[in-house]
């Protein structure tokens, strides 16, 4: 890729990478990431396509636009508050020297100890902005102009997508995948990266943008305190512990089911929905254990269950057996094992990365109304 100096921006000693020298020390910012779905759909289809053939795209429009606002408080290179969305559930992440933590009402209050990932990841879409650098490192420069975005002088990058795999380019779903073009704005005095376009075939399905922001102000430390524990917002507080409590709120819909045998001897984290990133969709009741195995390593095991036959994604292939259906498909080196049925006319899924499919089924096969579990 060939060097391209953008206002203060410089190349590496070798001249092939991109380099943001971030001249600021905090910043904090408020956007909007607005997605076009239908569209986003078709440039996902097109990045990967389907080996059982062409997928169906509804025409533009019909899958509708979302629109949501974030914020992002950002001291020196380690601590952080990020908000935004995941489809209509807000978010809160706050990041430390080696550890973070994530809350939402739903989802609930969770944490874990920073990785070898940049931690632009864990912040939803203004994680581009902390990480810029990562992100233009994915990109051949075609062309700059200058502009002005959230009050600011930015220098305007257009570029495409080099394919190469550095750790930026787990920001391109962030972007937005499938893209053949992305136009992105630089802050031309403090070199942060504010604002993201995608497009493909001539057609915008994503912005990420910033409308306001102020460089090296005062931050006050308790942006940065530790979200508050969550209360299930959906159903009674004790549904965090199991199905009862829930049962009430959804017995007209479905039939709620319970393992007889717990996959885990901690008790579930239990959570209604409506939807997800697709849309608005059928309710569900999704039951997540904490799986520990000697044999199997550490991770999660799903019940998912609804009144109504469960959403399916083009990614998704099954095979069927009896009253049965399987998928392991792998995201990466990991494997998703799942399993999807009906019991007492209740839609089930049961889903891992960590536990067998013989595992799975016994947990199936002990599913029964909560009443009787």
């Amino acid at each position: 890729m060939p060097a391209h100096a953008v206002g203060g921006p410089s190349s590496d000693a070798d001249g092939d990478a991109f380099v943001l020298r971030s001249r600021w020390k905090t910043l904090q910012a408020s956007g909007r990431v607005w997605t076009d779905m239908g569209l986003a759909r078709e440039a996902l289809v097109h990045r990967r396509p389907n080996p059982r053939g062409p997928v169906r795209v509804l025409e533009g429009g019909q899958l509708g636009a979302r629109d949501h606002e974030w914020s992002l408080w950002r001291d020196g290179a380690t601590r952080t508050r990020s908000e935004f969305s995941i489809s209509r559930e807000p978010v809160t992440v706050v990041t430390e020297p080696g550890r973070w933590w994530r809350s939402s009402p739903v989802l609930g209050s969770t944490s874990g100890a920073l990785s070898t990932k940049p931690v632009g990841l864990l912040l939803g879409p203004p994680g581009i902005l902390v990480d810029g650098d990562l992100f233009l490192g994915q990109l051949e420069i075609l062309k700059t102009t200058s502009a002005t975005l959230a009050g600011r002088p930015v220098t305007v990058l257009s570029a495409r997508p080099t394919g190469e795999r550095t750790p930026g380019r787990f920001f391109l779903r962030e972007a937005g995948l499938g893209a053949d073009l992305y136009t992105v704005s630089v802050d031309t005095e403090y070199e942060a990266v504010l604002g993201v376009t995608a497009s493909r075939a001539g057609e915008v399905f994503r912005i990420i943008e910033a409308t306001s922001i102020d460089f090296d102000a005062a931050i006050p430390a308790s942006v940065f305190a530790l979200p508050q524990r969550t209360v299930e917002v959906r159903t009674p507080a004790r549904a965090r512990h199991s199905a009862h409590g829930v049962a009430d709120t959804l017995r007209e819909r479905f039939v709620v089911l319970e393992p007889v045998d717990p996959p885990s001897a901690a008790p579930p984290h239990v959570a209604v929905f409506d939807g997800d990133r697709r849309g608005p969709g059928a309710e569900r009741l999704v039951m997540t254990y904490a799986v520990t195995n000697a044999a199997w390593g550490r991770g999660q095991l799903r019940i998912t269950q609804s009144g109504h036959d469960l959403p399916r994604s083009f990614r998704d292939e099954w095979r069927s057996e009896r009253d049965l259906e399987f998928s392991n498909i792998s995201y990466g080196r990991t494997p998703r094992r799942r399993i999807r049925t009906r019991r007492f006319g209740t839609f089930v899924e049961v889903d891992s990365t960590v536990v067998p499919f013989d595992a799975l089924l016994e947990v199936l096969d002990s599913l029964r109304p909560e009443d009787s579990a």
